[in-house]
Order: structure tokens, then C-alpha cells, then sequence
């Protein structure tokens, strides 16, 4: 039985037609973090179509803390966590299923697509390091001197295929898994916790394998939208946490201090470029 966890600020309207896509579940579990009457008000109507649990929080509690609430509620023994701006078809769940279901399988996630078909970033992707983010934002992964991490950029596999990294914006694995891991790490508050959770998996010597029969459309965006320098913030906040998690060991103080200013930097550079966007009514 497969429980659907979805995270929600500001994306009710979308999340009804996500909803709309979900064949084949036991329940739709929803966390609301948006503290908006309206929004409440449409979810409220989940009730009418489909078996679904409602947590409305009083504030945004970010999107960890939020997904572990609603594992805490799911009653099935597969969880997917889903994005709100997200629409799945017919043979997206069987087939993710029966790649989970395969041995050594810890989590699967699927071919996420724009909704005009091309590929989205991050459905597979290389573990970021700080070695490769420093390598990207000095040009020298489009010099080929050093291999982007994001694998949407090569051929897509014609079979499932085992990778570093999976989406948090859609990825399935079993409920008795998620709480061996302790669940999301809710130090991360929008950003990297599916970065951090696929690392765990990982270090229990499970694979993580994507699945690129199994599509899912992924608008992408529509609630960080709404306030792009704070999401930015916890984007960059959430990759220092998850570097110092896992290689702050092997790097020599002069090398970590690089790779602080590095992600600040970047940082800086994205803010003035949103705000001289904004500026100028772009």
C-alpha cells in the first residue's frame, strides 16, 4: 500500500490536480504549510474525492519537519513523497514499485519532465561534493574537465539505472526504511534533504535507482517562487550542512574555509541577479 506524503505552501489549487493523477494509493497524506485560510479552505475539498489526511501547522515548519508529519500519519508500507506541482501517470506507480520491490533497492524515483516533455534537472544526479560544486562554478564542467553532477545533460538510460542522488520531488521507498533513517533530517528547512536522506541510503549499502519508463510532469517552482531569496538562503544554508555532514573531514581548514566563502559567494551573486531582475521589472 502505497501512502502519498505532499507538502504544501501556497499550491493548493495545483495539488488538487495532482491529486486528480494519484491511481492505485491507499491515501493522500497532506502537510500544510502556507497557515492560509484560503488555502485550507481548498484543501478541505481532497475530502470529497479520495482518502486523505489534512495537517494544517500554524507557520511554515519547512519541508523535513513537515514530511516527517506526515509519515507519522501514512498507514502504508511505501511512502512517496511527492511534490504538489507534480502529475503522475497511469504506469508511473506499478512501475516504480517494481523496481523497489527488486533486492538491494533502498528508493526509486522517476523521469521528471518540464510540461512541454524535456527532461527536468535533478531526477539523477552525481552526489554533489564540494570538490565538484567548486569544479561547476569555475566553469570547468562545461570545459569537460570535470563531469557535472547533474546526469540530466547526458543520454537518458533506455533501463532503470542505479545513480547517486534522487529527486525529493518525487521518490519512493518503504515506510520501515524511512524510519530505520530516522526520517528527513529537519536541520534542512527548504532544499537538501533529499540530498542528505539519499546519502544515508546509500552509506546502508542500498541502492538508490531511477526509473526512466516512470514519468512524472513537474511544473517546478510555483511555491518557491513566491519568495526566491529566502528559499536561496536555506538552499545554500542546507548544502553548507549537508558538507559539513558528510566531508568536512577531509578537508585541511584553508580548503573548508574556501568552501564556505565559495557557497556565500554564490549566494551573493544569485541575490544581486534576483534583485536587479526585479529592478527591472523582469
Amino acid at each position: 500500500m502505497i501512502s502519498v506524503l505532499i507538502v504544501n505552501y501556497f499550491s493548493a489549487t495545483m495539488l488538487l490536480e495532482c491529486a486528480k493523477s494519484l491511481k492505485g494509493i491507499h491515501e493522500l497524506v497532506v502537510v500544510d504549510n502556507s497557515a492560509d485560510p484560503g488555502e485550507r479552505q481548498t484543501l478541505e475539498t481532497l475530502r470529497q474525492t479520495q482518502k486523505v489526511k489534512l495537517i494544517f501547522n500554524s507557520q511554515n515548519l519547512g519541508f523535513a519537519k513537515a514530511v516527517n508529519q506526515a509519515a507519522a500519519e501514512a498507514e502504508g508500507d511505501l511512502l512517496l513523497i511527492l511534490n504538489p506541482d507534480t502529475y503522475l501517470f497511469d504506469t508511473t506507480l506499478p512501475l516504480l514499485k517494481a523496481e523497489l520491490a527488486k533486492d538491494k533497492v533502498g528508493a526509486v524515483g522517476p523521469l521528471i519532465q518540464f510540461p512541454d516533455g524535456r527532461e527536468q534537472g535533478g531526477a539523477r544526479r552525481l552526489a554533489p561534493s564540494p570538490g565538484r560544486a567548486i569544479a561547476k562554478l569555475l566553469g570547468l564542467t562545461r570545459l569537460g574537465i570535470s563531469r557535472d553532477y547533474d546526469l540530466s545533460k547526458t543520454e537518458l538510460p533506455k533501463a532503470p539505472q542505479p545513480v547517486e542522488v534522487l529527486s525529493g520531488a518525487c521518490m519512493l521507498l518503504s515506510k520501515d526504511l524511512y524510519e530505520e533513517l530516522g526520517g528527513m533530517d529537519e536541520a534542512y528547512i527548504m532544499h537538501c534533504e533529499d540530498l542528505d536522506l539519499c546519502m544515508r541510503i546509500k552509506l546502508k549499502g542500498l541502492e538508490l535507482v531511477f526509473v526512466p519508463d516512470a514519468k512524472v510532469v513537474h511544473v517546478k517552482g510555483h511555491s518557491s517562487n513566491r519568495q526566491p531569496l529566502w528559499v536561496a538562503w536555506h538552499l545554500h544554508k542546507g548544502m553548507l550542512l549537508y558538507y559539513r555532514k558528510y566531508f568536512r573531514a577531509r578537508y585541511s581548514a584553508p580548503m573548508w574555509f574556501l568552501v564556505v566563502a565559495s557557497v556565500y559567494a554564490r549566494f551573493i551573486v544569485f541575490s544581486m541577479i534576483k534583485l536587479a531582475k526585479q529592478l527591472l521589472g523582469k
